[in-house]
């Protein structure tokens, strides 16, 4: 079941939309509070109405002695309260009412055809992932922006770096600084290994 989207201010009133469809709307009346009144301050008086397949229709209980004095919040609910009650039947009234009148104006009425939009393919605008083992055991892993034909060494390891000394001052002391040497490494995408790198290679690429 749908719900009602409500738009519209205490001051002016509010409409009431169902699946985009105005269906209820919530009257605005100023109001002088007498004395028996319990909110002596109370500005405006809220009248919940429905629409039917003409105008708009009160859902105030016509028998009643008094208006009842209400806020807007209880003005909706009791929308709300009819929606779930009967108010879905009337919107259902409107919309075959509505046909009627297109068809007998001579307009052809078809249900559109299942529209499913294209799913763009996603691209992979992010690099392999460059995993670095520092001499201690820290591992970082860095996403980086390189080309599969010619993988950047020195990208990968300035910030496998830049990350270790990131999550040095983030523990508080407990990791060196300067970051110790990377003992190997090696750069991955999708779970397969690209290349692999030893200590040698990881000394002399960051250069």
């Amino acid at each position: 079941m749908h719900e009602i989207v409500w738009t519209g201010s205490d001051e002016h009133g509010y409409v009431g939309k169902v699946n985009g469809i105005q269906l209820y709307a919530v009257k605005t009346v100023a109001c002088a509070a007498p004395p028996r009144r319990k909110n002596p301050d109370q500005k405006y008086l809220y009248f919940p109405d429905r629409r039917s397949t003409g105008t708009y229709g009160s859902l105030e209980d016509t028998q009643a002695c008094e208006p009842i004095i209400r806020s807007a919040a209880e003005a909706k609910a009791l929308c709300a309260a009819d929606y779930a009650n009967g108010g879905a039947a009337a919107l259902q009234e409107i919309l075959d009412n509505a046909l009627t009148i297109v068809k007998a104006a001579g307009f052809c009425v078809s249900k559109p055809k299942s529209f499913k939009p294209k799913t763009p393919k996603p691209k992979n605008r992010v690099g392999p992932t460059f995993v670095a083992h520092f001499r201690g055991g820290e591992v970082t892993r860095m996403s980086t922006f390189t080309s599969l034909t010619n993988l950047d060494v020195g990208r990968g390891l300035h910030l496998s770096q830049a990350a270790y000394e990131a999550r040095a001052r983030r523990s508080g002391g407990s990791l060196p600084l300067p970051p110790p040497p990377i003992v190997c490494a090696h750069f991955e995408q999708d779970g397969v290994v690209l290349a692999t790198y030893d200590d040698q290679d990881c000394s002399g690429g960051g250069a």
